[in-house]
């Protein structure tokens, strides 16, 4: 079952930004979950991003399941109870959406559904005189 349908009823947040921009997000505040592993998925990958998948990850305390393997992520734990996403130097592949939860065992508590738009944007035009 892929977590998608899980969370279809949650309320998203849409973000909509320029291409080369960066995005930061609080994705949740909670002591409940401090200690959880935690999990930061692109929608469009359903293999990956399924609960069937998610036993075998390794026990890290991150886990970004995004389109590149190299992308531009940062997860960052401010030490109360507070999680931001950082992803720098979007790009027009990075629009889609994304969801943030937490492992219970092998299942996965939702927390957060972002809707990311990157836009192409054309430079400002500047006039000498």
């Amino acid at each position: 079952m892929p977590l998608t349908s899980t969370i279809s009823g949650m309320k998203m947040q849409e973000v909509i930004k320029i291409q080369g921009e960066s995005l930061i997000v609080k994705a949740f505040c909670s002591q409940q979950h401090v200690q959880a592993e935690i999990v930061w998925c692109k929608e469009e990958l359903p293999k990956e991003c399924s609960l069937e998948k998610l036993i075998s990850f390794s026990r890290s305390r991150w886990k970004r399941l995004t389109t590149q393997p190299d992308q531009r992520v940062i997860m960052n734990d401010l030490g109360n109870g507070c999680i931001y996403v950082f992803m720098s130097a979007l790009q027009s592949e990075d629009t889609g959406i994304y969801w943030f939860g937490v492992l219970d065992g092998p299942n996965i508590i939702p927390l957060r559904k972002i809707r990311v738009i990157v836009q192409k944007g054309n430079l400002p035009l500047t006039c000498f005189n």
